[in-house]
């Protein structure tokens, strides 16, 4: 009975869209470490690591989470010209307040760490939560000062080439004061 019990408590959570997925690690391993080997990027400005092109072509608030998350969406591509299979970048938003790792929600249509075929290029959204408190990883920040996006090809390297796209504190605001959506991901057609 208990299995059923757990089995029915767990599909509410997914159903509510509470389930969000992130394949970072739970802690960076030097979070400040990173930033001495970082580059400051600018949205609509490509870059390229081992062949693969990326554009982080722009940044907006998103409605919060159904559990009240504040979320942002990230508009970006990539394109893997290189002559072998590699992965789309780690991408998160980081704050001054949270050294941990914030998550990436269902309902993206561009995936963080997701493989990317050689010859393939993918173009999308990545819908980009706040991250978890340090002091109780159960609840996010409220705020998020010194707001970055992060990306990465490696997320447990700090010797990989990082870049940090700064923000607009008028993009955090209006995300922090969004009303809370309908539990993702959203059906694939209108009902």
């Amino acid at each position: 009975m208990r299995y059923w019990i757990r089995l029915a408590a767990f599909a509410g959570l997914v159903m509510a869209g509470a389930c969000s997925r992130s394949v970072a690690p739970p802690v960076d391993p030097d979070p400040a470490g990173d930033e001495a080997a970082a580059t400051t990027g600018v949205f609509g400005a490509e870059f390229e690591v081992d062949g693969v092109v990326v554009v982080p072509k722009s940044v907006g608030p998103f409605e919060k989470s159904s559990l009240g998350v504040p979320r942002i969406r990230l508009v970006i591509s990539s394109d893997n010209q290189s002559e072998m299979d590699q992965n789309n970048p780690d991408v998160r938003l980081v704050c001054a307040e949270s050294n941990l790792p914030a998550d990436w929600f269902w309902g993206s249509t561009w995936e963080p760490n997701a493989s990317l075929s050689s010859g393939v290029q993918r173009q999308g959204e990545v819908i980009l939560g706040f991250p978890p408190k340090v002091s109780d990883p159960q609840y996010t920040v409220a705020d998020c000062a010194e707001p970055r996006i992060r990306v990465a090809f490696d997320p447990l390297s700090n010797d990989d080439p990082i870049r940090y796209f700064p923000v607009p504190q008028d993009v955090i605001q209006a995300a922090v004061e969004a009303t809370p959506g309908p539990p993702l991901p959203l059906p694939q057609e209108g009902g």
